[in-house]
């Protein structure tokens, strides 16, 4: 076989792998799906209730997002929402004032953060669950039901599939200076069957752009449970 036969050959065979990967991909979002956009990111999202929260509905909603089988190319996430109780208006521009103040002074660390956070109402956070894609579809299930279908009360979203094989599951608290409700969340989880070691995030960590190896020495994932 020549060189050109050979070329042919393997560009058959990307073609074939082409077409068999996009089979598996669910279908992409039509009229009838809630996208919001969110600072760069797309998200995908569905608002539950007491109404439409039954068993057969949030199957239909894992059957129709799976993680695995969602691209990229379509969101940046797939979010349940089960409503929340909005009990402050949050005041991103104060924050990111009050920080460069910190960074001034060389005043920035943990406590500093938490004030200025609780000043400015910049208070969710939220537990962060990783899986590979064979996993995943699974575990998003069982947070989707217990947020949506046992709690009744919070926000979750997962990661699409990307490049890699690894997926984040995010699963809210409104305030997480307040350790009954983050460790309430925390054994709700554990009773959903995750019983492995986690992190929690603030989200004015990411807010403020503190992530790993930050130049404050600041650990990103404030508690491990």
């Amino acid at each position: 076989m020549g060189d050109r036969d050979i070329e042919k050959v393997s560009s058959l065979l990307a073609n074939q792998l082409k077409i068999a990967d996009q089979r598996k991909w669910v279908e992409p979002p039509g009229p009838y799906d809630t996208i919001h956009r969110e600072d760069e990111s797309t998200l995908i999202v569905t608002s539950w209730n007491d109404q439409n929260a039954t068993p057969e509905q949030l199957e239909a909603f894992l059957r129709r997002w799976p993680p695995s089988r969602t691209p990229i190319d379509y969101c940046g996430w797939i979010v349940a929402d089960r409503g929340k109780s909005q009990r402050y208006t949050p005041n991103f521009n104060g924050l990111k004032s009050a920080f460069q103040s910190l960074i001034a002074s060389e005043n920035v660390s943990v406590s500093e953060i938490d004030r200025i956070a609780i000043e400015n109402r910049v208070l969710p956070g939220k537990w962060m669950l990783y899986s590979d894609s064979k996993r995943i579809d699974e575990l998003w299930g069982k947070v989707v039901k217990m947020v949506c279908s046992d709690l009744k009360k919070g926000t979750t979203k997962v990661s699409p599939k990307q490049e890699g094989d690894s997926h984040v599951i995010c699963v809210y608290v409104e305030d997480y200076t307040n350790m009954a409700e983050v460790d309430a969340m925390r054994e709700a989880l554990r009773a959903a069957g995750v019983f492995w070691r986690i992190g929690f995030k603030p989200d004015v960590y990411t807010h403020l752009g503190i992530y790993a190896r930050n130049q404050w020495n600041i650990r990103p994932s404030r508690y491990f449970s």
